[in-house]
């Protein structure tokens, strides 16, 4: 076995036995992230050990290297001190009743935009590759989520009815997805959702055998996805029964299989080849091309704006080596990481831990109700930048900060206005607002005139006695 190889499994180890001290610790970044490595990368790689294909021994070696290096900058970077200012400002309490209400808008229109892409036909969509209308309808059904932890929140707060029912609605677009679709990141993020929330507001926290059994499970389902999305589109349940969960593994590991980890090992022997990074173009690139819609400022004007290498640049470069990325495969955070800024990109990850430790102090704390959302919003996010690319993270963070940031402002405000009504009351009316003390002693009702006049008196009654005798 590499010693490459058996470093990035040391580190793993260190991260499991870190996150297993504690049970809240699978919900702090270098639990899940470790979570996220150990489950998808972990068997990929010793698969890619066994048949490299188009990698050579040296990217082979490199990826291993990579994986370790950015697992321990996610160690390293939570444990940087958190950012008090940031903290202070993510705790400040909001209006419940705001809230609720946003997080029914919320739901609406993610119903209701879900329900568009319902209608529409294959042809419409583009088939597997989605373009056009239905990437804005797509856009706005995620704040399905926040509107979810709204709910659940509030109903374990308030325990009312109609917050139950909201809750039990805003769950049938994420199980949809799961169910008939076989979305993994829509999957983890309902179990993340109803975990922190938990968390945060009853401090329940999962066993700690749930950790282990969960990794389990996920490292068997992960490789069978394929074979549950083929059935969930015919419709076919009955061929479940068949599905093999731990020889589907046993094949994935044993045999040559498709493997995102052979896409990075390719991508860093392409960029080597090359001999070019892209500093960070990628992560505005990828801004630009969720938030920005062709069909509002035009393909051309969409495409000036991006600065870096295309699709069809990236192809080319994989065609040189005599490799193609094989479709609905990703290229992993750490092949993305690399392609940008080489074996300093796994930087990128302790930037991130950096985040998530000043998300997590502020979080903890009671009524941080803005912290919380945006904890829940993004804890996917970064197990996508391991699985996906980590330039899907920008895009992600500040989708939470427009929608959750946006209902966040006007519930806060509501808070703010109501303290200075309060306080406008109590300058129209001074005696109801008297410091306690003032109110005890009648002497001190005008202030140091009151306490001059009370040493006067005092004075005066001593000089009198001292007359009478």
């Amino acid at each position: 076995m590499q010693i490459e190889l058996l470093i990035f499994l040391g580190v793993c180890g260190y991260g499991v036995l870190w996150t297993l001290l504690s049970a809240r610790r699978i919900y702090e970044y270098p639990g899940f992230m470790t979570f996220a490595f150990g489950v998808f990368l972990v068997p990929q790689a010793f698969s890619l050990a066994k048949f490299p294909g188009a990698a050579s021994a040296a990217s082979v070696s490199s990826v291993f290297w990579m994986c370790a290096l950015c697992l321990l900058a996610c160690i390293l970077g939570y444990r940087m001190r958190p950012h008090s200012k940031i903290r202070q400002l993510a705790t400040v309490p909001a209006n419940e009743s705001v809230l609720l209400i946003g997080g029914a808008c919320f739901l609406a229109v993610a119903l209701v935009m879900g329900s568009l892409i319902g209608r529409m036909t294959e042809e419409e969509t583009g088939g597997g590759m989605w373009t056009g209308k239905v990437t804005i309808y797509h856009f706005f059904t995620g704040v399905i989520f926040p509107a979810m932890a709204i709910f659940f929140r509030h109903a374990l707060r308030k325990r009312g009815v109609v917050s139950w029912f909201l809750f039990a609605l805003s769950l049938i677009p994420p199980l949809q997805a799961t169910i008939l679709a076989g979305r993994r990141e829509a999957t983890s993020q309902l179990f993340l959702t109803i975990g922190l929330v938990l968390l945060f507001e009853k401090r329940i926290t999962p066993p700690r055998w749930v950790v282990p059994v969960a990794a389990a499970a996920a490292m068997l389902i992960i490789p069978a996805t394929g074979n549950y999305r083929a059935i969930a589109s015919t419709k076919e349940w009955d061929k479940l029964e068949n599905l093999d969960l731990v020889g589907n593994f046993k094949n994935f590991v044993n045999r040559e299989s498709i493997l995102e980890l052979r896409n990075a090992a390719v991508l860093i022997q392409s960029t080597r080849a090359r001999g070019e990074y892209d500093w960070g173009t990628g992560y505005w690139d990828e801004v630009i091309w969720r938030f920005v819609p062709a069909q509002v400022i035009g393909k051309d004007l969409k495409d000036w704006l991006m600065v870096g290498r295309d699709s069809d640049e990236a192809e080319e470069a994989f065609a040189k080596e005599g490799f193609q990325v094989s479709i609905g495969s990703t290229l992993t955070g750490v092949g993305d990481s690399f392609r940008e800024f080489g074996f300093m990109g796994a930087g990128v990850f302790a930037l991130f831990g950096m985040f998530f430790r000043t998300m997590w102090s502020a979080a903890s704390r009671s009524g941080a109700v803005f912290a919380q959302l945006l904890y829940i919003g993004t804890v996917t996010s970064a197990m996508r930048a391991v699985t996906h690319q980590t330039v899907d993270f920008l895009p992600g963070l500040i989708y939470q900060l427009i929608f959750v940031g946006l209902l966040y402002g006007v519930a806060r405000r509501k808070v703010v206005e109501r303290q200075v009504r309060s306080r406008r009351r109590g300058a129209r009316n001074p005696a109801t607002h008297k410091p306690r003390a003032l109110r005890r002693n009648p002497n001190h009702e005008h202030g140091l005139q009151g306490s001059v006049n009370n040493l006067n008196e005092r004075s005066g009654s001593r000089i009198a006695s001292n007359e009478s005798t």
